[in-house]
């Protein structure tokens, strides 16, 4: 089985609580003996989805078709990221206790903001690197301060100066503590700050039933969320991939909310919005009207987006390849008439510890 055969299995069993057909499918696939099962964990676990997928079997009943290894190895997966977002959530507890006692109204992002709003079955669905939390702006380096004193330690130096340019303050963790925590002032990078207003954002904050004091954001405003980050702050759209964890928070959310009508009034984003919603039909093979197809879309996104899936190799190469355009070829001409932006590279060039970091930012290539 190749690699497009194993990825629109693992598309299936995301899939398969709302289309029954599926499982007969299903079934015949993973009982197949051309079935790699070593690609099938390694794909599912570049994608973030190996829980969910034990998830999945698990509810419709599938674990018997599968051998006893991988559903030893799956169980075992589930289970550790069961306990991690367990303990996760009693350190948002703790954290949205201290933020109350200080009167500041804390609202839960991503990952966490969707485990706290009940999106998926089991709260071992979505693995969570760390807890993105937003305060107001105003309250910001309070919210900091109160983390700081309860023990928190922050990875990096903080440059005051550079406020108004910081989405978050630099990750800070706890002797302890489960996952590192990153306070927003903004939802986004500034540079996307016109696709989610921000006043708007707290208007339209969304409180959890028994949680004082808790909030996520809207359904509206995650779609929004989920696709910007995923597509233009991650560049899905720029190197034509996408993440099947990203793309099943969407296809969760798309039972609450019409994607296309909120999607569609995204005009300064209109087609990447509708490659996003056209990619997440075709993995998912929903078949939507006519009248639910964005007009705008690029034909180009999709090869490149087919020939990513079906050469690892070239994948690999050309993401590769076009990195080093954004951040070098690209960045050396914009130097030239900015120079602000000029100064920022040369300070960079002579900082000893930038080259460590900067070389580290391509591991996950």
């Amino acid at each position: 089985m190749n690699r497009v055969q194993t990825y629109n299995l693992i598309s299936k069993l995301l899939f398969s609580g709302t289309a029954p057909d599926y499982m007969e499918s299903i079934i015949n696939i993973l009982q197949s003996p051309t079935l790699n099962w070593n690609r099938f964990i390694a794909m599912g676990s570049n994608h973030l989805v190996l829980q969910t997928i034990y998830g999945k079997l698990l509810q419709y009943e599938l674990t018997k078709y599968i051998p006893s290894e991988v559903h030893e190895h799956l169980k075992y997966i589930h289970t550790l990221n069961y306990q991690r977002n367990t303990g996760i959530l009693q350190q948002v507890n703790s954290i949205n206790t201290l933020f109350n006692r200080k009167g500041i109204v804390p609202l839960y992002l991503k990952g966490v903001g969707n485990i706290i709003d009940g999106l998926y079955s089991n709260i071992a669905e979505r693995i969570m690197h760390d807890i993105d939390i937003l305060v107001p702006d105003e309250q910001w380096e309070l919210a900091v301060d109160i983390l700081l004193q309860d023990g928190y330690l922050g990875r990096k130096v903080y440059n005051l100066e550079k406020r108004n340019e910081t989405k978050h303050y630099p990750s800070l963790s706890k002797p302890g503590g489960i996952a590192s925590v990153e306070i927003h002032r903004l939802p986004l990078n500034f540079k996307y700050s016109d696709a989610l207003e921000i006043n708007e954002l707290w208007q339209n904050k969304k409180l959890i039933a028994g949680n004082n004091e808790c909030y996520v954001m809207c359904d509206n405003h995650k779609i929004i969320h989920n696709f910007i980050h995923s597509q233009m702050v991650h560049g899905g759209n720029y190197y034509a991939k996408v993440s099947l964890r990203n793309l099943y928070d969407l296809f969760l959310l798309s039972r609450r909310e019409n994607l296309y009508v909120i999607l569609a009034g995204m005009n300064n984003y209109g087609k990447q919005a509708s490659n996003y919603l056209t990619i997440m039909n075709k993995v998912f093979g929903i078949y939507k009207p006519q009248e639910y197809v964005l007009k705008q879309k690029s034909n180009w996104y999709f090869i490149r987006y087919e020939i990513n899936l079906h050469s690892r190799f070239i994948s690999i190469g050309s993401q590769f390849i076009l990195k080093i355009f954004q951040r070098y070829i690209k960045l050396f001409f914009r130097a030239f008439i900015n120079k602000e932006l000029r100064i920022s590279l040369i300070n960079r060039l002579f900082d000893k510890n930038w080259y460590g970091q900067h070389l580290r930012s391509y591991k996950h290539i």
